[in-house]
């Protein structure tokens, strides 16, 4: 091998090695970027979607079975939302396996949509993904993401 060579080689290695480094620590948490009508809340609170539409989150609840460990349900998460624009509000409650997870074919899967109608115009409520984390003060934090589009 010749002195450029092993010159390339080395750099090569150290570009890998701090692309790796940078990846780990500089990673984008893909549920803070979401599409502008989705949402990202947690049990109690309140946002508003672009179109307008106040998302309450009456209810959160998700279950992440752990690593290593044998669960009889699978990761799921179910919400119960009030859903409002204007004067009018609808309460949805919503249930869905978790992304990621391989659905089992049940007769009667359940629900993870609902139709809502504001002002005439019909929005569909979808529960997309449910996650747990860790907070500062080592409670758990329950978030779903939850997607309100027009049809």
């Amino acid at each position: 091998m010749t002195r450029y060579s092993h010159f390339l080689s080395a750099s090569l290695t150290a570009l890998i090695a701090l692309f790796l480094y940078a990846c780990q620590f500089g990673s984008t948490d893909p549920l803070l970027i979401l599409p502008p009508d989705h949402v990202l809340l947690q049990a109690n609170q309140t946002v508003q979607t672009a179109d307008g539409i106040t998302v309450r989150g009456d209810t959160v609840s998700v279950f992440i079975c752990p690593k290593g460990s044998s669960c009889f349900a699978p990761n799921n998460a179910f919400v119960r939302l009030t859903v409002s624009k204007n004067a009018q509000s609808s309460t949805v409650r919503l249930f869905t396996f978790i992304p990621n997870y391989v659905r089992p074919s049940y007769p009667n899967r359940p629900t993870d949509s609902a139709s809502v109608t504001f002002d005439g115009k019909l929005y569909k409520v979808i529960l997309r993904d449910g996650r747990t984390v860790i907070s500062k003060e080592n409670a758990v934090i329950q978030h779903v993401v939850v997607q309100v589009a027009p049809l």
